[in-house]
């Protein structure tokens, strides 16, 4: 289920800390209203991402259909590149993540490093408090879980 198994974290640690910068990053597709409605658990799926600060998609297309399910299964409105929820605004963007293969390459031809995520960097807040990010993958290769660190 690669990222969709995190999807009620936001929500939990909001609970515990709710002050943290809480981030989740969907690296693989979000479905159609009209497939997310056939899941059960539909509604705790799209409140627990909803838990975070930042939802963060690889295309506009998932964000829409993520915009699209949260109107049609929670009757919340997307207003401009955010959800307002609970008293606060959860942000919606989109970044794509791929291989820059122009400083990966050496002149001998050669790779340099492996390949990096363009889109973990608007990710990043610099504020001081507690931050957590969800996902399985950044710059540095964070693989699931939590951090309670500034590198967000």
């Amino acid at each position: 289920m690669h990222d969709y198994q995190l999807a009620l974290v936001p929500r939990m640690v909001r609970r515990r800390i709710p002050d943290a910068t809480i981030g989740f990053f969907l690296h693989i597709p979000f479905p159609a209203s009209e497939v997310l409605r056939i899941l059960p658990w539909r509604e705790q799926v799209l409140d627990g991402m909803l838990g975070a600060d930042l939802v963060a998609f690889q295309t506009f297309t998932y964000r829409s259909h993520f915009s699209s399910a949260v109107l049609r299964i929670l009757g919340l409105p997307t207003q401009g590149d955010g959800i307002h929820v609970d008293g606060r605004q959860t942000r919606l963007g989109v970044f794509p993540i791929g291989v820059d293969a122009g400083p990966s390459v050496s002149s001998q031809g050669g790779p340099k490093s492996g390949p990096r995520s363009k889109g973990s960097g608007p990710m990043r807040a610099a504020n001081g408090s507690s931050s957590v990010l969800i996902g399985s993958t950044t710059r540095r290769g964070f693989r699931g879980g939590s951090s309670r660190s500034n590198a967000f």
